[in-house]
């Protein structure tokens, strides 16, 4: 008996002390986010303990691509089906973890078709969350350099209001934190939200010089007025290919596919996907832009 005491005092002491493992970590920064956005606990246990492949070039069953996006699709088609019945509470909620799956699909750059995949779906996601929830968006497309910088501007009700321009990070792209785009808007200004180069829709690399997009948006809407949609005639596109996307409101002018997000070195030519250049670097984990 004794002997069986001091074993388990051992072994409690032991796991007490035990340091997180790898997929601890791993669970802490993806799997809270999808929790955070209504995903259920015990199913994103499921599906991560399914990943067993972590070559981001594979897409196939057991890789990090493949296992979110499946129920990333079952939560787009309840949602879609909950808007048919009008039900748009259920619909909302749906969307919502939807979005936070392909998010996570995506993951961590669109150098695969099915990571630009599910970059697509997530983009639609996010247009149906911002329409049931009546947000004023314009997509905004601005000529520069022989490409286009693609921006969302939010716009309050009312009078003309300041632009704050919000560039997300390498974990949050310009579709995240909704919430806190409301906040902003609440207190009276508009928001123009633009990917940093070398993620998301940006046509540019991440390099020393890039901060001169910012320079160019910034003459671009001094010359605006941003209290009411004004139609953006988008740049000649080198390719006919159709765009796809949802419009969110009459303010929003285009829907425009993201850019294919591929590791290139700074001197290789950008690729062209659906009238659109675009090269990209490389990017963390997204599960830090929650709140949609």
């Amino acid at each position: 008996m004794k002997v069986l005491t001091i074993l388990g005092l051992v072994l409690c002491a032991a796991a007490a002390n035990a340091q997180p493992t790898a997929y601890d970590s791993w669970f802490e920064g993806v799997g809270t986010g999808l929790i955070s956005r209504g995903a259920a606990e015990k199913q994103v246990v499921r599906v991560m303990k399914r990943i067993t492949n972590m070559d981001p070039t594979n897409s196939e069953p057991g890789t990090w691509v493949y296992e979110f996006a499946v129920p990333a699709r079952t939560y787009l088609a309840r949602a879609e089906s909950a808007e048919v019945d009008g039900d748009l509470d259920k619909a909302l909620a749906h969307y919502k973890i939807a979005y936070a799956y392909f998010n996570a699909s995506r993951w961590p750059a669109l150098y695969t078709p099915a990571r630009e995949a599910s970059y697509r779906k997530q983009l639609d996601c996010f247009f149906k969350i911002a329409q049931i929830r009546n947000f004023d968006i314009e997509i905004i497309e601005i000529p520069y350099e022989g490409k286009t910088i693609i921006g969302n501007l939010y716009k309050p009700k009312g009078d003309p209001a300041p632009v704050l321009v919000w560039s997300g990070g390498l974990d949050c792209w310009k579709d995240g934190s909704l919430d806190f785009k409301q906040r902003l808007m609440d207190a009276g200004f508009s928001v123009f939200c633009v990917d940093l180069p070398g993620t998301g829709q940006s046509q540019w690399i991440l390099e020393a010089t890039s901060e001169r997009i910012y320079s160019r948006i910034a003459d671009y809407l001094k010359t605006r007025d941003t209290s009411s949609p004004t139609p953006i005639k988008p740049p000649s596109s080198p390719s006919t290919a159709p765009r796809t996307g949802s419009c969110p409101s009459a303010t929003c002018t285009s829907s425009p596919n993201p850019a294919s997000n591929k590791t290139p070195s700074s001197t290789r030519a950008p690729d062209t996907w659906h009238g659109h250049t675009s090269t990209i670097t490389h990017q963390k984990a997204s599960h830090a832009c929650r709140n949609n």
